[in-house]
């Protein structure tokens, strides 16, 4: 199963643009406009088609995070709203920058059979793989929206190159296995990795034979020199010399079993790599940490890391991710024995 690392927009307004360029293309519609302001009633519409033509057609944006679902609520929510709208709709799309999800895609069935019946509208469900299937068929539409930085020239297929783990995300990397069918089944019930003992080991064979399975598309560390505000939820791909900060607070948090992260990351623990005029910070938990040699790694002042983050929030010249695996980068004397 292939994945994509298209970044969503940054925010709903540029979302709802995103979209609203799309669906032109994809209806070959250029009558599709935003549908109000903000501050006025939206009938549960963004985008709507002023053409006068037969269907009418509308969409519903919601940006979302690329690893968690869309609810039924929502789905149930934003149709009744449409319902509301007056001339009568024929064709509503709900488009989300969320995971697939079954029960959605369920609901969305049973929806369409309720109409059928009762002479409503058909509405259709446009989650973020297959928008990102729109983008490839519409490839103008990528380089109008991303202009130079455009994944789909710019991502390759990562490559494992850790030869020792120093910290698992273990729930983002689970969620990014089963989007692909891989199972993931050790999730330990614990509060830090590093309190498992010898059956960590265990969990760290599992986890390195599913991240040698997984197919992750993620964007060069290099490229990050580009517009950095097109690239929130894209995944980063690294193997570089970062600094750490505050890096003795993680095995203190890890003895008290206790650690409360402020928010501001020139507070909390974190490693970064300044490559102007980018600075890539991503901070760390000691919940996802392995071991006490990789604590003093993350105290060392600096540290060459391997691994993958997906980007969060980016602003001006920072850029915040969170970290999926990091490790130490595999050298030449790895694969001779």
């Amino acid at each position: 199963m292939m994945t994509f690392s298209y970044p969503i927009p940054a925010n709903e307004a540029d979302f709802e643009e995103f979209c609203l360029i799309l669906l032109s293309r994809h209806w070959d519609c250029s009558d599709l406009e935003r549908y109000a302001r903000r501050g006025q009633s939206q009938d549960g519409l963004d985008i709507i088609d002023l053409s006068g033509r037969h269907p009418l057609r509308a969409a519903q944006c919601k940006r979302y995070d690329p690893l968690l679902p869309i609810t039924v609520t929502t789905i149930l929510k934003e149709v009744e709203r449409a319902k509301g709208f007056t001339p009568k709709i024929d064709r509503f799309v709900i488009m989300a920058s969320s995971k697939d999800d079954k029960e959605a895609q369920k609901a969305v069935l049973q929806i369409n059979r309720d109409h059928r019946q009762q002479g409503l509208f058909t509405v259709q469900l446009l989650l973020w793989r297959e928008i990102e299937r729109l983008l490839r068929k519409y490839p103008e539409v990528a380089r109008e929206v991303y202009g130079d930085s455009v994944p789909g020239s710019l991502v390759s297929r990562w490559k494992a190159n850790i030869s020792q783990v120093s910290y698992l995300n273990l729930p983002r990397l689970s969620i990014r296995a089963g989007l692909q069918g891989i199972r993931l089944d050790t999730l330990p019930n614990v509060q830090f990795l590093h309190e498992m003992g010898w059956e960590l080991n265990r969990v760290l064979v599992q986890t390195a034979e599913v991240i040698e399975k997984i197919r992750v598309e993620a964007l060069p560390i290099t490229e990050l020199k580009r517009d950095v505000s097109t690239l929130v939820g894209a995944t980063v791909s690294f193997s570089d010399l970062f600094r750490t900060k505050n890096g003795p607070k993680l095995y203190k948090a890890f003895q008290s079993r206790l650690f409360v992260p402020t928010g501001n990351y020139r507070l909390d623990p974190h490693i970064y790599k300044q490559d102007d005029p980018v600075k890539l910070v991503m901070p760390i938990s000691p919940r996802w940490i392995v071991s006490d040699t990789a604590f003093g790694q993350f105290a060392s002042g600096q540290q060459r890391f391997a691994g993958l983050c997906t980007i969060k929030h980016a602003e001006e010249s920072v850029v915040i991710a969170s970290p999926l695996v990091l490790g130490i980068p595999k050298g030449p004397w790895d694969d001779f024995f």
